[in-house]
């Protein structure tokens, strides 16, 4: 449990903002606020201080309900961990604030909240997969707030949320993962008995684009490799897009990629990651290039012992489109967009279409092309079914040339 105190002033007037973030439950924070006179504040300070000193009904009403939310989860956790009973952390605190709580335990956006709190830790959801859910929990709530969880369970629910994303104008693409979200939601309360099955027979009728997975070819990921940074940003971006597409690892991989995770054995160097579906703990070879890009790191003692400097990943990414726009990785390329329910064709530079996943799609369709066996390719990348290489399979003319192209080389320099 981690309590916080924050203070502002204005006006003369001290709005204090006490803050309880259970541990298990990093998602969840509640708050309680009084807003005290100057004097008042002293006071408060001088209690903080020696012990002593005098706090105004509200201030000491709000510190009473901070210490009974904290008694109340510690039982509640305490408790789980005996019976396997759910920690309900939102109810709790509502209770202990005294907000209406009856009938409210019912909305679907209260019962997502629980979801995301009991599957993320029943799982341990990266945080990119909680935000995905919260945010679909937020696009529940703009479309209807008051919904109940047995309600959205329902093909009405599900056609009416349809339509809200659609309305919207998103992709195909962000409307099925939406409604990948829900439907495991779904699936979770209908376990707990919050609603029926009928969610399951629902069918989405929004159009869905099908494209081919973006990747650079050899020539084009030399282009790359050849870029100067202005930037340490832009020389983090590139050396990070060059890990992935040299290791097969993933963007989230390489962005937390600690020195413990690196061992050197025999002249090679072996990278340990829990790969991020599986939750195996994989030992790979890297090679001389991708060794090389770590090393360049080994003196810079960043904080929490990572090997790259932690830019934020949209960062990365917007330099990277930057520096592929600058070298000149402009081939035109046509994508089906879905929007609104309708499918578009519209013309793309290839550099608008890069992010920080490529690198890893890079190194499927290269090797590929050269002729890896894809149960080779499998190894390094860690998918357990070869099904997930199907959509690389389609390589394009330019990829086999430079495949063959760079194969000549190595052969006429031996």
């Amino acid at each position: 449990m981690e309590t916080k105190i924050s203070i502002t002033k204005k006006s003369g007037v001290s709005n204090i903002r006490i803050s309880i973030t259970p541990k298990a439950y990093t998602r969840y924070q509640t708050t309680l606020g009084v807003s005290l006179s100057d004097k008042e504040f002293a006071d408060l300070q001088q209690r903080r201080n020696s012990g002593k000193g005098k706090l105004t009904p509200k201030a000491q009403r709000a510190f009473e309900m901070l210490a009974e939310i904290y008694t109340k989860i510690e039982r509640a956790e305490i408790e789980e961990k005996i019976n396997g009973t759910f920690v309900d952390v939102r109810y709790i605190v509502d209770c202990v604030k005294g907000v209406e709580v009856e009938g409210e335990r019912d909305l679907a956006v209260n019962a997502f909240e629980r979801y995301i709190a009991d599957m993320g830790k029943r799982k341990g959801w990266s945080n990119g997969t909680i935000e995905s859910r919260i945010c679909t929990m937020r696009e529940i709530e703009r479309w209807n707030a008051a919904i109940s969880t047995k309600d959205l369970a329902t093909i009405d629910g599900f056609s009416g949320f349809e339509l809200h994303l659609i309305d919207k104008g998103l992709s195909g693409g962000t409307v099925k993962r939406h409604f990948e979200s829900v439907i495991s939601f779904c699936g979770w309360a209908f376990d707990k008995g919050l609603c029926g099955d009928e969610f399951k027979r629902f069918k989405l009728s929004v159009s869905m684009a099908t494209n081919k997975p973006i990747y650079l070819t050899l020539s084009e990921l030399a282009l790359i490799e050849g870029y100067e940074p202005k930037s340490q940003a832009e020389r983090v971006a590139v050396d990070m897009f060059l890990f992935e597409c040299y290791t097969s690892l993933r963007v989230s991989d390489v962005h937390k990629l600690r020195w413990a995770d690196v061992t050197e054995c025999n002249g090679f160097y072996l990278v340990s990651v829990a790969m991020q579906k599986t939750k195996v703990i994989k030992q790979t070879p890297i090679i001389e290039k991708a060794a090389k890009i770590i090393q360049r790191y080994k003196g810079y003692n960043i904080i929490g012992g990572y090997v790259f400097p932690q830019f934020a990943l949209w960062t990365i990414r917007r330099n990277l489109k930057e520096i592929a726009h600058k070298v000149g990785i402009n081939e035109k390329i046509k994508r089906q967009v879905a929007k609104a329910g309708k499918v578009e064709i519209k013309e793309f530079e290839k550099w608008e279409l890069i992010s920080t996943h490529t690198g890893r799609k890079t190194f499927v369709v290269n090797m590929l092309s050269m002729g890896v066996s894809p149960d080779v390719v499998m190894e390094f990348t860690g998918h357990r079914d070869i099904k997930s290489l199907n959509p690389y399979r389609g390589i394009t003319s330019s990829a086999v040339a430079d495949a063959v192209e760079a194969l000549n080389k190595v052969i006429n320099r031996d």
